[in-house]
C-alpha cells in the first residue's frame, strides 16, 4: 500500500472514531436528559403525594395516621410512605409515652361514672396536628349497650365531647374518633378522640363530657369535667406551634433528595463524556440514588 492509501486509510479510521464519539456525546446527553426529566416528575409526584397526605391528616388524622392507643405503650401510629417510581420518603408518626410522662401527667377527677357504666380519661398528647385523648369506656350493665355516639358529624361544635381551655378561653371540638359503635357488658372499649390543636399554650385543660347516655335509666344523662394536667404540655404546645408546616417540611426534604440527584446525574455526565466510556452505567448509578428512604417525624 502506498503512502497515499495509507494516508486515506488514517483519515477515515478518524472520520469514523469521530463519528464514533459524536455519537456516544449525543447518548450520554440524550440519557443524561431522560433521567433528569424523570427526576422532575419524582418530584411533582411526589410534591402531589404530599399535599394529599396532609390534607388528610388534617381532616382524618386517626385514620390517615393509624393512631391506635395501647395503655402499656402510649399513642403510636403506622408510618406513611410517599412513594414515587424512583423514591420513597417515610413519614415516622410514633409516639410512646414514657414512664416519666405518665407520672407528669394528672387527670383529676379521672373518670365519669353511672352506677353500672365508667368512661376514663387514660392519656393525652398534643400535636401540631391535633389533640389526642385516650379513652376508655366501661360497661358492667348486661341489659344495656353504651352507644359511643358522641361526634355529631353535622355539626362538630355540638359534639357533647369537646375540650376546655380555661387560661386562654378556649375551646377546642373534635375532629375523628376511633371510639365509635357499642359497649357491652364486661368487655371495656379503649379508643382515641382526636380534637383541634391548641391554638395556644397552656400547661392544662378540661374534658368536657356532656348529657352522655350511660345507663338503662329512663331519661337519665350524665354530664361532668375531667381535668388534665401536665407541667411538659405547655413546652410541648410551643414546640408544636413553632414547627414550619409538615408540607413545607416534606417538601424540603423531596428537594434535597432531588436536587442531590440531579447534582450527581451532572458530575456523571461530564465523567462519562471525559472518559467516553461506561456513561450508562455512571448515569443510572447516580440516578439511583433517588431511591433513598428519609423520615420526618409526625407527633
Amino acid at each position: 500500500m502506498g503512502w497515499r492509501a495509507t494516508l486515506r486509510s488514517i483519515e477515515a479510521a478518524n472520520r469514523q472514531a469521530a463519528r464514533e464519539q459524536d455519537r456516544a456525546r449525543r447518548a450520554i446527553h440524550r440519557k443524561s436528559e431522560s433521567l433528569l426529566r424523570e427526576t422532575e416528575s419524582a418530584s411533582q409526584q411526589g410534591r402531589r403525594h404530599a399535599q394529599r397526605i396532609v390534607e388528610g391528616i388534617v381532616r382524618r388524622p386517626i385514620q390517615t395516621l393509624g393512631l391506635r392507643y395501647l395503655p402499656e405503650s402510649g399513642f403510636e401510629a403506622s408510618p406513611i410512605a410517599i412513594e414515587t417510581e424512583q423514591f420513597s420518603l417515610s413519614l415516622s408518626g410514633v409516639y410512646i409515652s414514657s414512664d416519666s410522662d405518665k407520672l407528669d401527667k394528672m387527670i383529676e377527677p379521672s373518670e365519669l361514672s353511672s352506677h353500672a357504666s365508667r368512661v376514663e380519661v387514660l392519656d393525652f398528647v398534643a400535636s401540631e396536628f391535633c389533640t389526642l385523648v385516650a379513652f376508655r369506656v366501661t360497661n358492667t350493665d348486661p341489659s344495656y349497650r353504651i352507644r359511643l355516639s358522641w361526634l355529631k358529624k353535622s355539626d362538630l361544635r355540638e359534639s357533647p365531647v369537646f375540650l376546655i381551655d380555661e387560661r386562654n378561653s378556649e375551646y377546642y371540638y373534635p375532629i375523628e374518633s376511633s371510639l365509635i359503635g357499642e359497649v357491652v357488658a364486661d368487655h371495656p372499649r379503649v379508643g382515641i378522640i382526636a380534637f383541634e390543636p391548641f391554638r395556644h399554650p397552656t400547661d392544662e385543660f378540661t374534658v368536657h363530657l356532656s348529657e352522655l347516655k350511660l345507663s338503662s335509666e329512663r331519661g337519665r344523662r350524665y354530664s361532668g369535667s375531667l381535668a388534665c394536667r401536665s407541667d411538659q404540655l405547655e413546652s410541648a404546645i410551643q414546640e408544636c406551634l413553632r414547627r414550619p408546616p409538615l408540607l413545607g417540611r416534606i417538601h424540603s426534604e423531596i428537594d434535597r433528595v432531588i436536587n442531590r440527584t440531579r447534582s450527581e446525574i451532572t458530575q456523571a455526565r461530564a465523567s462519562a463524556l471525559k472518559s467516553q466510556s461506561g456513561c450508562c452505567i455512571a448515569i443510572v448509578a447516580a440516578f439511583g440514588a433517588l431511591g433513598a428512604s428519609l423520615a420526618l417525624r409526625l407527633i
